[in-house]
């Protein structure tokens, strides 16, 4: 029974019967219920005969009833289930392959099947780069080099306190992702053999996704190993065959020598090379330490060929020609600076009821100053309210206060310069601007010219 045929909308429908094997199952996680109390919620993922995946979800009492029972690798039947379609852009642990959620309710029952479904693994039986990651969800395989690994750590979770390594490795597609791996027998085998440049075979391992990104995930079952020499690559995943012809031309799939020459090319160039990260921003540090910087030109493409529809951080260098000083306030909130349009209100974010002015700017960029003089290539980005407030160094009600002329001394000296920004940048959402790239500016620091 192929799931993402059962439906078309996304309400939920009734589903009387559906047989999968588990393939991931999630930690407990507490949740809040609408009367203040807590729950418990489990994920599971299921694949049926057909090789789809759906996303099982599991609250409260049978939480505790089934989440022992229910283990990785077995087949089960359930009855008496919902069934809607995804929404890969909200759902955390959606990919390519899931198409559909169940929603596992009281009357619902469950039992063993006496019929095994094999594991049937689509197109990831071969080595694919950290770009295709968006498709992938389990016993992904990857070959990469490791950029930075962190000292082992004591997390907390659900389940109670657990080792922790983390690390941030790069491929041949130029993409970059966080790599962690919990309490596991990995966790020896990588502070004993993964050093800053080693190259291994990251094999099995789970691709978590999240709203802004995804991380890898290194489980008990997964497999790796230092790659010294192309030989050292499982010929079953590296090689290059015609089993998968009807992929699209941007997926590669195996691993040639051409790519091991390539990835350690790049190993020795790695100073000077940028590589887009794949993972959310709040897995590192901060943005401004670890982003790759990019030139505005190259920030602009990036976005367009990955058609980026949720914001992604970039470094990046640019002209800054002018900023809107004129029609650039609105009132909002003075605790979280949602705008509020009537006054005598409560925020419907932090039920504030007082005001503020606040800065609604943006600033006119171009890659060079050959490019401002010519008006060639221009760009128009948002700069945050904080941001701008740091930038100008006035607030947003001492700036109004002020007259054209008076801003126009203020902020003049700060045109016409390099800076390096950190912006966050999608597609616009906005059918005025459909296809454009929306930039969100963060931090403006000038940059020396040489």
């Amino acid at each position: 029974m192929s799931s993402n045929k059962l439906i078309q909308k996304r309400e939920f429908v009734p589903l009387k019967e559906y047989t999968g094997r588990v393939i991931y199952k999630s930690f407990k996680k507490n949740y809040h219920k609408q009367d203040g109390s807590k729950g418990s919620i489990v994920t599971f993922v299921l694949q049926d005969n057909s090789g789809d995946e759906v996303k099982l979800v599991i609250f409260d009492k049978q939480v505790d009833d089934c989440y022992d029972k229910i283990k990785e690798n077995e087949t089960w039947t359930f009855n008496n289930l919902q069934i809607r379609e995804l929404n890969p852009y909200q759902d955390k642990e959606s990919s390519e392959m899931m198409k559909s959620e169940i929603k596992f309710y009281r009357e619902a029952t469950y039992n063993r099947s006496k019929e095994e479904i094999p594991l049937i693994i689509l197109y990831i039986n071969k080595i694919f780069p950290f770009s295709f990651c968006e498709n992938l969800l389990n016993d992904a395989n990857f070959v990469c080099f490791c950029l930075e690994i962190e000292t082992e750590q004591i997390s907390s979770s659900y389940r109670g306190k657990f080792q922790e390594i983390e690390m941030k490795v790069a491929d041949v597609s130029r993409r970059s992702i966080i790599v962690r791996c919990f309490t596991c027998k990995w966790n020896q085998w990588i502070k004993e053999n993964i050093k800053v440049n080693t190259v291994f075979l990251l094999g099995r391992c789970h691709i978590n996704h999240q709203p802004e990104g995804r991380y890898c995930i290194i489980r008990e079952g997964s497999y790796l190993k230092v790659i010294n020499s192309y030989n050292d690559i499982p010929q079953h995943l590296a090689c290059q065959d015609t089993e998968y012809d009807d992929l699209p031309p941007n997926m590669s799939h195996g691993f040639s020598q051409d790519d091991y020459n390539l990835l350690i090319e790049m190993r020795k160039n790695v100073a000077h090379i940028n590589f887009i990260s794949v993972s959310p921003p709040h897995c590192r540090k901060t943005h401004s330490q670890t982003a790759a910087i990019f030139s505005l030109n190259d920030y602009i493409n990036d976005v367009l060929i990955n058609n980026s529809k949720i914001d992604r951080t970039y470094c990046v260098l640019a002209y800054l020609q002018r900023i809107q000083i004129l029609n650039c306030f609105y009132n909002g909130c003075a605790t979280c600076k949602k705008k509020i349009e009537q006054d005598n209100c409560q925020c419907p974010k932090c039920k504030d009821t007082t005001r503020k002015v606040c800065y609604k700017t943006n600033a006119l960029l171009y890659e060079t100053q050959e490019d401002a003089e010519s008006n060639r290539n221009s760009h128009w980005a948002y700069i945050s309210e904080s941001c701008a407030e740091k930038f100008i160094g006035k607030t947003a009600q001492e700036f109004q206060d002020m007259d054209e002329q008076q801003r126009s001394a203020i902020v003049t000296p700060l045109f016409s310069k390099k800076y390096q920004l950190v912006v966050k940048g999608k597609i616009s959402d906005n059918p005025k601007y459909a296809g454009k790239v929306w930039t969100t500016i963060f931090e403006l620091t000038p940059v020396e010219e040489q």
